[in-house]
């Protein structure tokens, strides 16, 4: 199966792209076969679904730790591919009824698995991939999920609660490259090279479970081929955009990659809409929304989009998520505060300077943070499958 690769590439830059994911690819696995170890997967980006198992698993760590023992440059260049750290096993337990689903966590958790070439602060092998994280799980940074919904920071804690919800946890991504360990090291758009976590997704649909709805902890997603203003019946062909690395969207690629027959609905509708060419522009009405249904081959999942818990606060502001949220708790009044305070700078000070005003306008006071406000009620009502609540914000219509 072709993960990798993209197929007939029509612009100039898109083609300079996949060369340059794999001279980063071929980085690696070159490096793999003169030290005599062979991973199945091809320098042009062909693997066998079948492959990804322990074994390949543990070719990923084997290579990794010998190249990591290579000169700083090499590493900075082109870093190692990385398997997930955290994920134990794929298998859905049973009872579960929430499956909790980011995308890969940032590199300073190699601090923990490779403290002899950390200096003990933000350097591993002299490249700065932050400190180590506070807790060896996930989201096991300050200010990440866990605190979002006041959850203390300790792993036995996390998992209790998990439990008392019925929610497994896990990500989409099982092995990645970066593009760089100095530039954006934690953001999604710097995945490459990615292989999904496909033996999870086999697990999910293959198998007898009671898994109802999926939350996703990185949101965005979009349609790939539509030109603006382009009849819908000159639409031939129908897929995910493959240049978002958002947990959905990697979701949404995979499940399409498998051929399996998928479908959308809106809650409280009744219509289902096949991804196919002619329903092109009905699936993009289901952009703003945070929360529908999908079913792939007739088994219904609820997809809930949350926003990201560790992304810079003022992007929140920006997201129709948000703006739902004001409109439900302030109602047209909190839109119009919001559209009285654009963005108005790409600079961090002054889009912080712009939260001010809009709490003030709002009532709060100096105690209280309207973002914080927004996570811990968007998460908490998401974890404990409130649809009302879910279904009530997500149906919001504003001008």
């Amino acid at each position: 199966m072709e993960i990798f690769n993209k197929k007939e590439p029509k612009l100039k830059k898109e083609q300079e792209n996949i060369e340059a994911l794999q001279k980063y690819r071929e980085s690696f696995l070159s490096f793999a076969k003169d030290n005599d170890i062979s991973i199945p997967i091809s320098l042009d980006g062909n693997i066998e679904l079948k492959s990804i198992n322990d074994d390949f698993g543990s070719l990923i760590l084997k290579t990794q730790k010998i190249y990591l023992t290579k000169n700083k440059e090499k590493i900075e260049k082109h870093p190692p591919f990385e398997k997930h750290p955290y994920i134990a096993e794929n298998t859905i337990k049973k009872n579960k009824k929430t499956l909790l689903l980011g995308t890969f966590p940032p590199p300073s958790y190699l601090h923990n698995q490779y403290p002899t070439l950390s200096n003990g602060s933000k350097n591993l092998k002299g490249i700065n991939i932050d400190t180590a994280p506070l807790l060896n799980y996930f989201y096991g940074n300050k200010g990440s999920l866990w605190d979002k919904i006041n959850i203390e920071l300790d792993i036995e804690m996390i998992k209790s609660y998990l439990n008392r919800n019925c929610i497994q946890i896990s990500d989409i991504i099982l092995f990645t490259q970066r593009k760089s360990w100095i530039k954006g090291r934690a953001n999604d758009d710097n995945f490459c090279n990615t292989i999904p976590n496909f033996p999870l997704l086999e697990n999910l649909l293959n198998t007898e479970n009671s898994i109802e709805n999926l939350i996703f902890t990185s949101k965005g997603w979009k349609l790939k081929g539509r030109k603006p203003k382009q009849k819908m019946e000159a639409i031939k062909t129908i897929s995910f955009h493959d240049n978002i690395n958002s947990a959905v969207s990697i979701f949404l690629r995979s499940i399409h990659s498998l051929r399996l027959k998928i479908e959308f609905q809106k809650p409280g509708g009744n219509e289902k809409i096949e991804f196919i060419p002619v329903n092109y522009q009905k699936i993009e009405e289901f952009y703003d929304l945070f929360a529908f249904y999908i079913f792939i081959n007739d088994r219904r999942l609820l997809l809930c989009l949350g926003n990201s818990p560790s992304g810079n606060a003022m992007k929140t502001i920006d997201t129709i998520t948000f703006k739902k949220w004001i409109h439900f708790k302030f109602g047209d009044k909190g839109i119009q505060i919001l559209n009285e305070n654009p963005p108005n700078s790409k600079n961090e000070k002054p889009k912080r300077k712009r939260k001010g005003p809009i709490q003030k306008a709002l009532g709060y006071n100096e105690q209280r943070d309207i973002i914080d406000d927004f996570f811990y009620e968007l998460y908490s009502n998401l974890i404990k499958r409130n649809y009302e609540w879910i279904f009530e914000v997500n149906s919001r219509k504003f001008d």
